[in-house]
């Protein structure tokens, strides 16, 4: 089964099970549980793909769960097996973290999902276009993710939000591709 077959299967797990936690007797909203985003790159893959390492961790970093989490940086630490060096320390320092890693929007919407119990679910993927090589350093590569996002409400609702690009920088370590940095494209 490839990846993106297990994506979709885990999301309609998701909804399925979403489904279920709802109760319908009781007055008042519900409140399904709301999961955190799974690992997609399991030990069946090879960290050695940088292009897969590089979409997983956007996956983990742009799905949020407002109802849970802070703001949208708090979902950097789930990706903190797919970083490399310089996140690692970001991660560190949780104020840089605010400070340095925001993505470009949300402000009054994070408030809104976050008081309608609603979750962000994203979907990434890595660019064909490739940089034409400067450097010969075979440690490093850049590549630019594509990242759209679904926010889901506890009624079912959903709203599809305007995609996001970035530019992943990885680098290579002992233990295979990391996500070193990252900069949202405008």
């Amino acid at each position: 089964m490839n990846r993106r077959s297990r994506l979709v299967a885990a999301l309609l797990t998701g909804l399925a099970l979403v489904g279920c936690a709802t109760d319908h007797t009781a007055p008042g909203p519900s409140s399904p549980a709301v999961a955190d985003p799974s690992p997609l790159l399991d030990e069946s893959e090879d960290p050695g793909d940088g292009e897969a390492v590089a979409a997983e961790a956007m996956r983990r970093i742009f799905t949020w769960r407002p109802a849970l989490d802070t703001n949208p940086e708090s979902a950097l630490p789930r990706a903190r097996d797919l970083l490399g060096p310089t996140l690692l320390a970001v991660l560190d320092r949780a104020a840089a973290a605010q400070a340095t890693l925001v993505p470009p929007r949300r402000g009054l919407q994070w408030g809104q999902w976050t008081q309608e119990r609603a979750w962000v679910d994203a979907q990434a993927w890595v660019s064909r276009e490739r940089e034409a090589p400067t450097d010969p350093d075979l440690d490093h590569l850049n590549r630019k993710v594509g990242i759209a996002q679904t926010v889901t409400w506890p009624n079912g609702r959903s709203e599809i939000l305007p995609s996001t690009t970035v530019l992943a920088q990885l680098i290579h370590t002992a233990a295979g591709w990391r996500l070193d940095s990252y900069e949202v494209l405008k």
